[in-house]
């Protein structure tokens, strides 16, 4: 009886040390898991920020508040969602900012982190070269007229350029684009010119050539411009096109004539569309609660 209670008790300590062991073990799995979860859900947000910065469109791609279809990758499943906090529609307003929720699981743990995006100063940036003409004609070309660098008069800065020897009214200063626009964004413009002498009419003009299309001339901003002052010329165009875009800039020209005239300080940016980029909020960085 006592050689049978002892193998009893030592059969007891077996088992139970087996299953600590094995708990043990379920908890170190489990841990790992949570770590990996924990990673891969912090690492969706970059994924996801890549995204968002190479779709112009993204904000009618997806639904506020929704959970995209989740995507495996190696050993976790993620999936994301983005929600717009001040009114809930990701569409209607470009500038508001949005909350990106990333998901991801590897087995039964699951991790939810999430940041607040806002739209950055891209969107107001200047998209031309050399805008203020500091350094004179460089990124700047004569479309069928002579071009110069001009430092006895400007609007801002240290120069302005001089148009001169213009054959038509077309002819201007103008500056290739075909890198800095986006199809169906609208893009404002801005430029100062004063005319040599007398006065005229000068507007901006965009040709936009692609690979399926006729040849399109966009013309906006007709501004009257005199000798004695500046002007401000402004604009506001949306380039569109079927194929692949192969051409585009941006001109100054007169509405009529060929008269000599000076520009400076001409502006390009993004009105409304584009391709958003957004970049994380500092400080709103947090890890979610799962829902029950």
């Amino acid at each position: 009886m006592a050689v049978l209670g002892m193998a009893m008790v030592v059969t007891v300590i077996g088992l139970s040390a087996l299953t600590a062991a094995r708990v043990e073990h379920r908890a170190a799995r489990e841990g790992e898991a949570a770590v990996k979860a924990d990673f891969h859900a912090q690492s969706a947000i970059e994924v996801v920020l890549f995204r968002l910065s190479t779709d112009p469109n993204w904000r009618t791609s997806y639904s506020n508040d929704t959970w995209t279809s989740e995507e495996t990758d190696g050993d976790h499943v993620f999936c994301f969602k983005l929600v717009d906090e001040e009114d809930g529609d990701l569409a209607n307003d470009y500038t508001q900012p949005v909350r990106l929720h990333a998901k991801a699981g590897v087995g039964e743990a699951v991790r939810i982190y999430s940041v607040q995006l806002c739209r950055t100063d891209a969107s107001a940036a200047n998209l031309l070269s050399n805008p203020g003409m500091e350094n004179g004609t460089t990124d700047w070309y004569g479309f069928y007229c002579n071009i110069g660098s001009y430092t006895d008069d400007q609007h801002g800065g240290a120069a302005s350029i001089a148009v001169t020897n213009r054959p038509d009214w077309y002819a201007g200063p103008a500056q290739t684009i075909t890198d800095k626009i986006e199809n169906g964004v609208t893009y404002n413009f801005e430029a100062w010119a004063r005319m040599s002498s007398g006065t005229a009419v000068l507007r901006f003009v965009m040709k936009v050539r692609d690979s399926e299309s006729p040849t399109q001339w966009l013309i906006d901003g007709a501004t009257t411009a005199g000798a004695a002052e500046w002007a401000e010329l402004t604009a506001t165009m949306t380039p569109t096109w079927s194929g692949t875009l192969q051409e585009a800039f941006l001109l100054v020209c007169t509405e009529s004539g060929t008269a000599d005239f000076y520009i400076d300080d001409v502006q390009m940016a993004v009105a409304s569309g584009g391709s958003s980029l957004m970049a994380p909020v500092s400080g709103t960085w947090r890890r979610e609660v799962l829902a029950p």
